[in-house]
């Protein structure tokens, strides 16, 4: 699913984003390490149609990868309440778990930092 610009522009109002609408990869550009707890929050607490529930969890599983990247620790309830998400919700994450998974990839050094985690929510749906 590509993420929709009226989406990420509802997203951008909620979290404060400068939203310009010409932004390449909306999910990584303002992906945040410091405000994951925030992305996850507002998603369990803020109604949302499909299409910006979808960007908002693009938009935390960047932001989880950047956690994963300045700490190089996981942090097991964020991945608890991250699983929790995707799995109760009836939102299809496949083409997020699959573009952060790396399907086929088994070289190390070419998987993001959150692939290992993503790569076990796939085997577990």
């Amino acid at each position: 699913m590509i993420l929709k610009k009226e989406a990420i522009k509802k997203i951008s109002e909620k979290l404060g984003f400068q939203f310009t609408g010409i932004e390449q990869d909306w999910a990584i550009e303002f992906s945040d390490s410091k405000r994951l707890n925030e992305f996850i929050k507002c998603y369990q607490e803020e109604k949302f149609q499909e299409e910006e529930k979808f960007a908002l969890m693009a938009l935390i599983l960047s932001s989880y990868n950047d956690f994963l990247e300045l700490n190089d620790e996981n942090q097991p309830q964020i991945e608890i309440q991250i699983n929790e998400i995707i799995n109760t919700d009836s939102i299809d994450f496949t083409e997020l778990i699959d573009y952060w998974s790396l399907k086929g990839e088994t070289k190390k050094e070419m998987l993001f930092k959150i692939t290992p985690f993503v790569r076990q929510i796939k085997t577990s749906h």
